[in-house]
């Protein structure tokens, strides 16, 4: 469910910034044509964004996203659940440093990043396989 969310998150953004930019208080000293224009363009862009991107994103983008987001949260759950952990410390002259292998593994980056592979992996096989197809 956390993935969903994730994505349903993402995909309202557009529309709660086009609905602060078309609202109709305004701060003094903004241009009056301008503002008119803008809002018509962020009409535009969030027609666009619910009525072609929303279900691109939702039936094209999600469920390719999902093996990936799946496989690096089972390697995180493995390494944030495990009984043991790895301690490391770095000496630079006077200043010792140390930490854990769990800390820099297990943190929100570098899930996302760890996501990207797989992902990155998938983009590859399809376009490797449209080249032998075509």
């Amino acid at each position: 469910m956390e993935f969903i969310a994730g994505n349903m998150t993402f995909l309202s953004l557009p529309v709660f910034t086009a609905s602060i930019a078309m609202s109709s208080s305004r701060k003094k000293g903004g241009s009056v044509a301008l503002g008119c224009l803008g809002s018509i363009l962020w009409l535009v862009i969030s027609i666009f964004i619910m009525f072609v991107y929303v279900p691109f994103h939702l039936a094209v983008v999600m469920p390719m996203a999902y093996p990936g987001y799946v496989m690096m949260s089972a390697l995180f759950e493995s390494l944030q659940y495990s009984a043991i952990d790895k301690e490391f410390q770095d000496s630079q002259g006077q200043v010792s440093k140390r930490f854990r292998l769990r800390e820099l593994i297990v943190s929100v980056a570098a899930k996302n990043f760890m996501i990207g592979i797989p992902a990155l992996m998938l983009a590859l096989g399809i376009k490797l396989l449209a080249l032998f197809l075509a």
